[in-house]
């Protein structure tokens, strides 16, 4: 595992007061956009923060959670039907459309999505070039589908550009309710789905090197609005929360058929050793326990 290069963790600090009020949000749904917007995102591509929610009185961390925004792709997908449902006719074709990157939450405190309800994604069936109307699909073998998107730090990270993350999207052959009928580990990050997307994408909002000792920033969802004190964690506490979060990250397990998807499955589910969560290739620095969790005046 190679760590991110020491220079972009250097002089580790406090966040500098001039960066911390365009950090403030008021939650980690439609303030994310916001936001990085402001702070030199484009407002297209996909992007990713670490977003830090702080108590009423902004002195201490309460959660974490990831937050995306931005096109995860700018062209669907198309793939065989078969691949995703045994059942399913072999000439028919599955075209998706993926929604805006918004549209996943991370609740679970990880790198790892929620499960995203097909009936939320733009989804057309075709056989031979024609359509399929969605009411037809169960004649021709086509069931629900839900999706998840597995987040890891890129390789390129390592290079000058700063922090990079990828994202692969998983589909999963089933109903969001199914899903969670599977397994107990249904909702880990090492649960296998079939890859339908990869792509990569920035961390932000950056931060220039050295400035606090961490190469981006996380938003922080206040508990009162900022007044002439500023009141907010140290930088060593933020750091350590952001750290634990972007540990979190695991490999996305990717089956390429539906075949091996259920083979998958099977082992699981009859022995639960064999599920496992796999390190990526380039991970965050280990987060470092603070001294004190109380909130500094800047």
């Amino acid at each position: 595992m190679a760590p991110l290069l020491d220079r972009l963790f250097s002089n580790p600090g406090n966040i500098p007061q001039g960066a911390i009020s365009g950090l403030c949000v008021r939650d980690f749904s439609g303030d994310t956009a916001r936001a990085l917007g402001d702070m030199g995102w484009d407002g297209v591509s996909a992007a990713g923060a670490v977003g830090i929610e702080l108590s009423p009185d902004n002195s201490r961390v309460l959660a974490t959670r990831f937050a995306m925004v931005g096109m995860l792709s700018k062209e669907p997908a198309v793939l065989q039907a078969t691949k995703l449902w045994a059942t399913a006719d072999k000439a028919a074709t599955v075209t998706i459309t993926f929604p805006l990157a918004h549209e996943f939450d991370f609740n679970s405190a990880t790198m790892a999505s929620d499960y995203l309800s097909g009936d939320r994604v733009k989804i057309v069936v075709a056989k031979n070039g024609q359509p399929i109307l969605p009411t037809d699909w169960p004649a021709h073998g086509i069931g629900k589908l839900s999706l998840r998107i597995i987040v890891t730090l890129e390789k390129t990270s390592n290079g000058r550009g700063g922090p990079f993350y990828k994202h692969t999207v998983l589909g999963f052959p089933h109903t969001v309710e199914e899903m969670e009928d599977l397994s107990d580990h249904h909702q880990g990050v090492g649960w296998p789905g079939v890859k339908i997307l990869e792509g990569r994408a920035d961390l932000r909002p950056r931060a220039p090197d050295g400035s606090w000792g961490a190469p981006i920033y996380p938003l922080l969802a206040v508990g009162r609005p900022l007044d002439a004190l500023q009141v907010i964690p140290a930088g060593a506490e933020l750091r350590y929360h952001m750290a634990k979060l972007l540990n979190t990250a695991r490999k996305a397990v990717a089956a390429t058929s539906h075949t091996s998807l259920k083979d998958k499955w099977k082992r699981i589910i009859e022995d639960e050793s064999c599920y496992e969560e796999l390190l990526p290739s380039i991970t965050w620095p280990a987060p470092v326990l603070p001294t004190t969790n109380q909130g500094i005046i800047h």
